[in-house]
């Protein structure tokens, strides 16, 4: 089992465990999609690849790892608190860089 097959695993359980979100593969592409589109909330940087997000799915604030080399989600985290003010970058797409 290489890594990104245990990342898929364990994304996985955690999903169901923290979140009752059953993660298929779609359910994945769906989380990337928003994330690619930029509607996510950065919390932190965890090394050169990992990057902590705060995502509304499905009507839900969800906190997750995320490996932009391999553009996988590593685990989900509990949300200890929601955010305070519902930041705009959750909601609206954030324009492409020119």
């Amino acid at each position: 089992m290489n890594h990104i097959e245990r990342w898929k695993m364990h994304s996985r359980q955690r999903a169901d465990e923290r979140y009752e979100i059953i993660l298929t593969e779609e359910t994945h592409n769906e989380i990337v999609s928003l994330i690619q589109r930029g509607r996510y909330e950065f919390r932190e940087r965890q090394g050169k690849r990992r990057i902590l997000y705060v995502i509304i799915f499905r009507g839900e604030f969800v906190k997750l790892v995320f490996n932009t080399r391999w553009r996988k989600i590593i685990t989900f985290l509990k949300l200890q608190e929601p955010p305070l003010a519902i930041s705009p970058s959750l909601i609206y797409e954030r324009r492409p860089r020119m």
